[in-house]
């Protein structure tokens, strides 16, 4: 328990059963799991159980053994357990949200991503910006592609985000008079001691 194929969870607890019936006393009863013999305990009714916590995702090969006190030995058939890996948790925002998003200069792009598990690389335009993760950046008008990719490990599968950053033209404030011309408002200028 769980039954086999199961999926990797952290910390999961795992156990696995076997019915011994002899008609002489049982002198011990174990398991060879991954290559390691444990002892098994009588839990009652002839069933010995073996538990372990927190395996990690792959497949296991186990099987159960016995001996009687008058040295009879057995074993069951070689068993497999498969443990498979899961999707990483993994998150890609911009300015907070978790989609392309569409600002005007000189607004600022806030690219944040992270994970549960395996190492993240952050292009933008497929250049490196792992060191501006949730960094606030300035950036001329434009179209941005943001991929996140987080590399898997052997309990989790690997994942790619990809969302676009628009980064529209800032529209120009002033006054554009009637012959063509283009003014700007008047400013105070300011001079120091």
């Amino acid at each position: 328990n769980p039954t086999s194929p199961a999926n990797y969870a952290p910390g999961q607890k795992y156990e696995f059963n076997s019915t011994w019936l002899d008609n002489i006393a049982l002198d011990k009863v174990g398991i060879e799991f991954a290559g390691i013999n444990y002892t098994l305990y009588n839990s009652g009714a002839n069933v010995y159980n073996f538990t372990i916590y927190d395996l990690g995702a792959g497949t296991y090969n186990y099987y159960f053994w016995a001996n009687d006190t008058s040295g009879n030995f057995n074993k069951t058939s070689l068993i497999t357990y498969t443990i498979n890996p899961i999707n990483i948790l993994a998150n890609l925002y911009l300015n907070g949200q978790q989609n392309n998003i569409s600002i005007t200069y000189p607004q600022q792009l806030n690219i944040s991503a992270n994970s549960t598990s395996g190492s993240l690389n952050l292009t933008m335009n497929g250049i490196d910006i792992n060191s501006l993760n949730s960094i606030n950046q300035s950036l001329s008008a434009g179209l941005y592609i943001i991929v996140a990719n987080f590399s898997g490990n052997t309990n989790y599968t690997s994942t790619i985000l990809t969302y676009n950053a628009t980064i529209e033209k800032a529209i120009p404030t002033g006054i554009l008079s009637g012959n063509g011309t283009f003014s700007y408002p008047k400013a105070t200028i300011v001079t120091g001691k």
